[in-house]
């Protein structure tokens, strides 16, 4: 059987999905579809792009025709072959997926793509991640005096980092695989930091006493040799970037999520830094360049000073430096940087001379470990300041590629921060191209703006790709109702912010159960959250969450454990965020890209309301729309606070794009059982 009859086998009545399942499976017709069209963008190498609906399955949509690509695997062959088979790990096909949430990656590794390796051929799996998600042994077997100190003034008197210490102390010394992911909270930075490193610090294979223990290498190790690959969009995009030497070869990619893709890659792409970054790689060869680091820290403080002083003044509007080219008249700073960066260089060469030098005088490698970690910091050191040299001078001109701004705040020093635009234009030479190689399939419960998927294709440089979206297994007319209260005032008025409070409070008043509050707005939620903890009779017996009262993990997790509770939360908790049981979620107003990054006010400009900022909004609604419905149990409201949905022109085109569930325009209808309970 060729791939795509296979594929259609593993979910058929007699199929290995039926039989692990036994009595009561019946077949997904979405996710049929879908796992179908994903064989045949494999097998005829062409590019998908499938919109598939929370319920869909897409995890196995895609798993299954990846497995079987990536382990050979021949579905006649299947029946009673256990897991723990030898199988070759040496992979004939590889295979990465990427996603933009850590719990995805997590449910891939530890449950979807195990269940896969039970019922399919066997084949190999590993995450990647970065330095920074390991724990360093070298870290850990530091001066153990020096760090409990350091620990204990960490902790200090804060209850919940002395709850967490001494689990973390005790993890590492058990843990085999250095996953801060196994850990069942998420340590604070705080802590995390004096456990592990990062990609700047880290004194590589040749420089670390530990390299034999070390957990980063060892994963790395696994990643090479795996069949599928599940790793995180960041670092996909320093994979490629770096000619696929961070994931090794592959040719087919998975991307799930792929609605945040670009996003990442835009951050990935961009660069973030400041004088301190600059003076700490100075140092590296102020022992025989004393005048030129001088000179160096005094051209830095004066270009991050002058930025601060911009910053902090009326011209600038908070978003970006496209008013003055603050920039300008720095080309001495550029200079500096170029000596130093040249110096860098002579330092290690000169460095590469002495470790030949002593390996012809036979000196091992155990006895060159501080040159190999001094030659690695030297170079990560020049590669980051030419990057910085380029951001600059990109400043300077005022490169249209990029968008520039200036974070500046008052506990932290001054930074330069630059963004690449458009993304796609390197995407499109390293992944979609057919030089390239690969095979992309993109998915995500939202990649369609008003029936077409043209804007994710544009924003990720894809030039053509067959294009699906599978129907919702949700029967939304009946299990849901969408509320557009027409007693809210225009968002722009001055009592927009009371009365979105106000509406949360009737919603709570006339639902029952537990209801989910999104806010695209921090000071709205603050604003609501303050008035139901001043006011707890407005809660009925609930419990009060809002984002920044705990860490969002935790959160979510109470959330989830509790019928009557109510959650406030800003854009992190729209997507990704999985809670059955809820009966409303109110979202405060369309959620347009906000103008004060300065990315979006950049792109809505260029491209215009209809070419981006519509097409965001309707992506990043539905992702909070798709909250509710979780199961064919499910039933609820979702109450959307902005009257524009009934007034302006793009209102019918929004509401077009959602699932298609009964319209009302006001909260009375609340009180009465919803569509599903009715029928």
């Amino acid at each position: 059987m060729n791939l795509v009859e296979q594929t259609r086998a593993f979910f058929a009545d007699d199929g290995p999905l039926a039989r692990d399942i036994g009595e009561g499976y019946v077949a997904r017709p979405s996710q049929v579809e879908m796992a179908v069209a994903v064989a045949q963008a494999i097998t005829d190498r062409e590019h998908l792009f499938v919109e598939a609906p929370t319920g869909t399955g897409k995890s196995y949509a895609y798993g299954v025709p990846a497995a079987l690509y990536a382990s050979g695997g021949d579905i006649s062959r299947m029946a009673g072959i256990s897991p723990d088979d030898v199988v070759d790990v040496t992979p004939m096909r590889r295979v990465v997926i990427a996603t933009a949430n850590i719990a995805l990656q997590e449910q891939l590794i530890h449950k979807d793509l195990p269940a896969l390796r039970r019922m399919l051929r066997p084949f190999t799996v590993a995450i990647a991640k970065g330095v920074g998600n390991y724990l360093c042994v070298s870290a850990l077997r530091k001066d153990p005096v020096t760090r409990a100190y350091e620990i204990d003034e960490v902790v200090g008197t804060d209850p919940e980092l002395a709850h967490q210490a001494p689990q973390l102390a005790a993890w590492a010394e058990q843990t085999s695989t250095g996953d801060v992911g196994e850990l069942p909270f998420s340590p604070d930075y705080r802590l995390w930091r004096h456990y592990s490193t990062s990609s700047d610090d880290c004194k590589g294979s040749k420089g670390c006493s530990y390299a034999k223990q070390c957990h980063v290498l060892h994963a790395r190790a696994m990643v090479k040799q795996a069949h599928i690959v599940v790793t995180n969009y960041n670092l996909l995009c320093l994979d490629l970037a770096y000619g696929r030497h961070v994931l090794g070869e592959y040719d087919l990619l998975i991307c799930d999520e792929a609605h945040r893709f670009a996003h990442v890659a835009r951050d990935t792409y961009g660069a973030s830094f400041g004088a301190k970054r600059i003076a700490k790689i100075a140092e590296l060869v102020e022992h025989r360049q004393e005048n030129l680091v001088q000179d160096v820290g005094r051209r830095t403080h004066v270009f991050f000073d002058r930025l601060e002083q911009y910053a902090r003044s009326d011209a600038y509007d908070g978003v970006s430096l496209e008013r003055a080219n603050i920039c300008k008249g720095h080309e001495d700073l550029c200079m500096s940087l170029e000596l130093l960066l040249g110096e860098l260089q002579k330092v290690s060469n000169e460095l590469l001379v002495e470790i030949q030098d002593a390996r012809d005088d036979g000196v091992g490698e155990e006895g060159l470990r501080s040159k190999h970690a001094q030659l690695r910091k030297l170079h990560r050191s020049g590669t980051w300041l030419h990057k910085y040299i380029f951001t600059i001078r990109a400043a300077m001109a005022l490169n249209r590629r990029y968008v520039y701004s200036i974070n500046v705040n008052d506990d932290r020093p001054v930074k330069l921060e630059a963004r690449l635009l458009d993304p796609g234009h390197i995407l499109d030479e390293t992944l979609f191209c057919r030089d390239a190689h690969t095979t992309v399939v993109a998915t995500s419960a939202t990649l369609a703006a008003n029936a077409s998927m043209d804007f994710q294709l544009r924003q990720l440089g894809c030039a053509a790709a067959r294009e699906l979206v599978v129907a919702s297994p949700f029967d939304y007319e009946r299990q849901a109702r969408l509320v557009v209260p027409n007693t809210m005032p225009d968002p722009k008025n001055d009592g927009y912010a009371s009365a979105v409070s106000q509406h949360v409070f009737d919603v709570l008043e006339r639902v029952d159960g537990k209801i989910l509050c999104l806010f695209t707005s921090r000071k709205r939620l603050n604003m609501t959250y303050g008035l139901l903890q001043a006011n707890p009779d407005l809660l009925y017996g609930r419990e009060l969450l809002a984002q920044g009262s705990g860490a969002n993990r935790t959160l979510m997790k109470r959330f989830k454990a509790h019928d009557r509770a109510v959650l406030l939360g800003t854009l992190s908790f729209w997507e990704g965020f999985d809670a059955p049981g809820m009966r409303a979620v109110v979202i405060d107003r369309v959620p347009f890209p906000m103008m004060s990054d300065p990315v979006h006010k950049t792109l809505s400009r260029r491209d215009g309301f209809g070419d981006y900022s519509l097409p965001q909004a309707i992506i990043t609604l539905k992702q909070g729309f798709g909250r509710l419905i979780r199961r064919t149990t499910d039933h609820g409201s979702i109450v959307i606070l902005d009257r524009r949905l009934l007034s302006a022109k793009y209102g019918s085109d929004i509401i077009s794009a959602l699932p298609k569930a009964p319209l009302d325009t006001s909260l009375d209808v609340l009180g009465e059982p919803t569509p599903r309970v009715l029928a």
